[in-house]
């Protein structure tokens, strides 16, 4: 959404140092593939050249750009544009965790309760942080928790 706000605000005169928070984001998002200074740079001059008018989309701030004929200036915000337009819009993490949960609730354990499905499910999409965990210590956590335990188990 940034991106598409930096270029649309660019089209209609606004100069880079108005949405210079959002530039800093969309140029760490998109990390080595867009040059901050750069495009700065190219986002002013293309700013003081389209200054009035008001896209009220990226197909008009493309359109625009191809219609100047001058992409060589302004390769940062074609690469902008690009990315942008690349990026799919999917909903790929809602079906990875589907698939997950799917795994998970196997039928040996289909009579799990929804609470005890959510905590295993955590565990398994976060596991490289559960890898870290010391099971002693969750251990040692589980047994002191209740008396009995610690009567049964002994006292570490």
């Amino acid at each position: 959404m940034d991106t598409e706000k930096i270029l649309l605000d660019t089209f209609s005169g606004k100069a880079p140092d108005e949405f210079a928070r959002e530039l800093q984001a969309v140029t760490d998002h998109f990390d080595d593939d867009v040059d901050l200074k750069r495009l700065t740079v190219q986002l002013s001059m293309l700013s003081s050249v389209c200054s009035g008018d008001q896209p009220s989309s990226i197909q008009d701030v493309i359109d625009k750009l191809q219609n100047m004929g001058e992409r060589v200036q302004f390769t940062e915000v074609c690469k902008l544009i690009c990315l942008l337009l690349t990026i799919p819009v999917s909903s790929a993490t809602a079906e990875r965790s589907f698939s997950t949960l799917r795994r998970l609730k196997t039928f040996t354990r289909s009579t799990m309760s929804a609470a005890h499905l959510n905590h295993v499910a955590l565990l398994h999409i976060h596991q490289n942080r559960t890898d870290k965990l010391n099971d002693d210590d969750i251990a040692r956590a589980f047994v002191s928790a209740v008396d009995v335990r610690q009567h049964t188990f002994g006292k570490h």
